[in-house]
């Protein structure tokens, strides 16, 4: 196995994040689900002092469907399967890697202030030698913290034209344990979304991985896209994905389409 063949499995290993699904609640009774198809590659990795090195190429493909179902007020249930293929030059695996089952429960809401706690568990759908490839290769736990705050104002351009704005930031703040307690880490989130005079939905995230007591690998990627309206709640998101900055995985760069259905 070549240098850096070690980094990028171990890259693999590190779960995409969960779509924006902010700090807010679900309607209650009503469905919010999203299908994304994520293609990431990588040439290179970064080392375990965060340093860029050459490394054999790698490839990840992810299919997943999240859906989050209003059961009150104050909670959401949410549910993530997930497809992955992941290959390099000597490895290459590909099926069911996991599904997400959570609850957000909202705890404050006061004007535009939103805060709520989201206990999940993620499930291995595949063997662990195969799971470690695609994605996860035991049982995780965590339980996520979110800040939301929605915004509004407007402005005047230096042509006279007005435009009015509507946003919201959220900040996410999550320990992850797997069963084995082994590459326990923190993941501490952040959106920004915002509409200029009702168009287009406007996302710049930020995804971090922190280890936790043990060694684990870090990582940081920024993942910008836009959603489309189309109407009668259906929204089309597009977007990229870079690994800007971490140690001991991939410097990955990636295409993010996704389909969100409201019913």
């Amino acid at each position: 196995m070549k240098a850096g063949t070690s980094a990028l499995l171990l890259g693999a290993a590190l779960a995409a994040p969960l779509p924006a699904d902010a700090a807010w609640t679900e309607t209650p009774g009503e469905v919010l689900a999203i299908t994304s198809f994520t293609l990431k590659n990588a040439g290179q990795t970064f080392d375990k002092a965060g340093a860029t090195r050459p490394a054999d190429s790698s490839r990840k493909v992810e299919v997943s469907t999240y859906v989050q179902y209003g059961l009150d007020e104050t909670r959401t249930l949410i549910l993530q399967p997930t497809w992955t293929r992941f290959e390099t030059p000597y490895v290459r695996a590909e099926g069911l890697s996991t599904l997400s089952l959570g609850l957000r429960q909202r705890l404050l809401a006061d004007g535009p202030d939103v805060v709520s706690v989201q206990p999940l568990i993620r499930l291995p759908l595949a063997s662990r030698e195969r799971g470690s490839l695609l994605g996860q290769g035991e049982i995780e736990g965590e339980l996520r913290f979110l800040w939301g705050h929605g915004f509004d104002f407007a402005f005047d351009n230096p042509f006279g034209e007005h435009h009015e704005v509507t946003g919201f930031t959220v900040l996410e703040w999550a320990p992850r344990v797997p069963e084995g307690m082994d590459g326990s880490h923190i993941e501490n989130d952040a959106t920004l979304g915002f509409r200029v005079d009702g168009g287009d939905l406007v996302l710049v995230q930020l995804f971090n991985t922190w280890p936790l007591g043990g060694p684990h690998q870090r990582k940081h990627q920024i993942q910008p896209s836009t959603v489309t309206d189309l109407g009668d709640g259906v929204s089309v998101q597009t977007g990229v994905i870079y690994t800007y900055a971490g140690a001991d995985v991939p410097v990955e760069l990636g295409a993010v389409l996704g389909l969100w259905l409201r019913f």
